[in-house]
């Protein structure tokens, strides 16, 4: 059921109208069970995969609960009549069955995602080194079921928690299954956290016009994003693949920065619809996008980018592994022998490429991926290391005061993340490569200035058919513009506080929509480039 469509309006107005028509005590369950027709609008079979992950997760965190209680309960009668040693033994075994447990519910939720997503992929890497038979075996070819990526890492970051003490686990199953059916954010995130929006689903929300206006203005903007740019920048990001051969490199920066104003208007645009249907019921989900573009380097960009699984990542592996026993000896043992920047820097940079390496895998199980997120670990792992010399330089001349300065960076990281891009773009490793060379040794501007002089066309596509490309990201400047100069104030509340300007842009924006926007109303869900995650 796509996001834009006739379907999923019809349905979203009837969930909307029976939420607020019913008793509110049965407003979860409604949200539970227009959940799960939601999923089984995707396919009934693939059910199972989240009904298996949601079963032995919440029983996992119940049993695992319970073990650690029981054992809280005899606790201060077996610390008085054992002896200390024998005292810990026990503590020790109680710990070992609760983390059992635990480990067993993430290698299941874990296991589920790898076959489906990554097996495929290993299988392919491996098989042919054996040679022979093995490797022409078929690989499964299983069909991702929706929101894989999104209802695994819930539920991992809920066992983890529980198993950390941030909070009990949750006893009432319907709630739990909520939690990981939630369909606003099965789609396309962001990724849920269990403390932040489990509690809301309890909270009996009343009508409120403001709140529901509010959301469908979202939801509008959302629309805007996607039908406006991403879908009108589709046919130029597909050509990539057709005719990469014959392309010059001039035209190879222009499709990429199209690819990356693509990404962001679909992803962001799919975000700002599914926020705005949550808020109209009283729920919020966390913030996904901070306007990445207006980044100043690649640490910064992905702290403003997909920002849920930055921070899963950071919260579920990075930490764990830098606070861990190992990583302290691996950081005392390069202070001792290289000194303490090396000892600070080195340890964080590897961790950094694993971190991003793991970001790569999340977007795709191909190579192009994994090197897409080895490139930006790599990459911040080197500027992490120069930082000292690059202050050296900045300092004396106070660049970072200067506002040409933040441009330019700005700039060079959108330029950084766009040669990122390209190996995962390209169709083929050997195709990246050629895009890299043109792309600063080939321009081909000869070839590009006479086509457009001929018929105002580039490319194939006739610049005048872009020209909602050119209102969007016109409308998306400006928008992002004035939220960074003043990130407290989202445009939507600066507007509210202007009632005539705010009407007045809400039915330019419709109309701009109804007139240059592309495939409207039919747009298909599987044109969600985030979708299949």
């Amino acid at each position: 059921m796509s996001l834009i469509s006739l379907t999923f309006a019809i349905f979203f107005a009837a969930v909307l109208l029976l939420y607020y028509l019913l008793p509110r005590v049965t407003q979860p369950y409604l949200l539970l069970a227009a959940s799960l027709v939601f999923y089984l609008w995707s396919g009934p079979k693939y059910i199972a995969y989240i009904a298996v992950s949601a079963s032995v997760t919440y029983a996992a965190a119940l049993l695992a609960g319970r073990t650690s209680s029981r054992f809280a309960a005899v606790s201060a009668g077996l610390k008085s009549s054992l002896p200390p040693e024998e005292y810990k033994k026990k503590a020790a075994a109680a710990a070992r069955k609760g983390r059992l447990i635990i480990g067993l519910a993430l290698a299941v939720d874990l296991g589920i995602l790898i076959v489906i997503k990554y097996l495929d992929f290993i299988l392919g890497n491996i098989l042919p080194l054996f040679g022979g038979a093995a490797a022409k075996l078929p690989g499964l070819r299983l069909v991702m079921p929706l929101g894989l990526s999104y209802f695994t890492f819930g539920a991992v970051g809920y066992l983890v928690d529980v198993s950390r003490g941030k909070y009990p686990a949750e006893r009432n199953f319907a709630r739990f299954a909520l939690y990981m059916t939630y369909f606003p954010h099965i789609i396309q995130g962001p990724i849920p956290r269990f403390d932040k929006l489990a509690p809301q689903f309890s909270v009996p929300h009343s009508f409120d016009i403001d709140r529901i206006l509010d959301g469908f203005r979202l939801i509008l903007w959302g629309c805007f994003k996607i039908l406006m740019l991403s879908a009108s920048l589709a046919p130029a990001v597909r050509a990539m693949a057709d005719s990469h051969a014959s392309m010059g490199g001039l035209e190879i920066w222009l499709r990429m920065t199209a690819w990356g104003l693509q990404l962001y208007a679909d992803f962001s645009g799919g975000i700002d619809i599914v926020t705005g249907v949550s808020e109209c019921f009283g729920i919020r989900l966390e913030e996904n996008f901070r306007r990445p573009y207006f980044a100043t380097d690649l640490t910064d960009y992905w702290n403003r980018w997909h920002i849920s699984l930055s921070d899963w990542l950071k919260d579920y592996v990075f930490y764990p592994m830098a606070l861990s026993k190992r990583f302290a000896r691996f950081s005392k043992y390069l202070k001792k022998k290289h000194g303490k920047f090396i000892a600070k820097t080195v340890p964080v940079g590897l961790l950094s490429i694993l971190l991003f390496t793991l970001v790569g895998l999340w977007h795709g199980a191909n190579w192009g991926e994994i090197l897409f997120g080895v490139f930006n670990g790599v990459i911040i792992m080197t500027s992490t290391l120069l930082e000292p010399l690059f202050q050296k330089i900045r300092k004396p001349l106070k660049m970072d005061s200067l506002l040409i300065w933040r441009i330019f960076r700005s700039l060079r990281t959108f330029v950084v993340i766009t040669l990122t891009r390209v190996i995962s773009k390209a169709p083929g490793i050997p195709a990246a490569m050629s895009f890299y060379r043109k792309m600063f040794t080939s321009p081909g501007i000869g070839g590009f200035i006479s086509e457009f002089s001929e018929g105002g066309r580039f490319a194939g596509f006739n610049i005048l058919s872009y020209l909602p490309v050119f209102i969007g990201a016109a409308a998306l400047f400006a928008v992002s513009l004035t939220e960074e100069i003043n990130p407290s104030h989202s445009l939507r509340k600066l507007l509210s506080e202007r009632p005539v300007m705010r009407v007045s842009l809400e039915v330019l924006c419709v109309a701009v929509i109804v007139v240059f926007g592309t495939y409207g109303l039919g747009y298909d869900a599987s044109n969600f480039i985030y979708a299949g995650n």
